[in-house]
């Protein structure tokens, strides 16, 4: 859950000179999506419930449902950013030439052409 909310506030609050990762960062936001939901979504019985660092001596309080808020509003962010996602389907693209049993992001619909490997002879 921590990945998450790292993950988060990269997104907002991307820090000067960062900004040529943000196609990167939207891919692999959007690559765990439904991970990033589920995890949140096991958390839920946690919420309000407050934590001691064993680190230091500060809280921590759960609140899974403003995590999932955000997740929900950067999906929306990114997937309306015609750019950011044209530059992400470009990634995604290299990514699976490469890797092809990746996870497809972009459009979760598209049919994959099979791969060598799996050409009979």
């Amino acid at each position: 859950e921590k990945i998450i909310v790292a993950v988060l506030r990269m997104l907002e609050y991307t820090p000067p000179g960062f900004e040529v990762f943000r196609p990167h960062m939207g891919y692999y936001f959007l690559r765990g999506l439904e991970e990033h939901k589920a995890v949140l979504n096991r958390l839920r019985p946690m919420q309000g419930h407050e934590e001691e660092s064993p680190l230091g001596s500060f809280k921590t309080t759960y609140d899974p449902a403003a995590c999932l808020g955000k997740i929900e509003e950067w999906e929306r962010t990114l997937h309306g950013d015609t750019e950011l996602m044209q530059r992400v389907r470009e990634l995604e693209a290299a990514v699976l030439a490469s890797v092809p049993d990746a996870p497809v992001v972009v459009d979760r619909s598209a049919k994959r052409a099979p791969s060598s490997s799996s050409a009979t002879t």
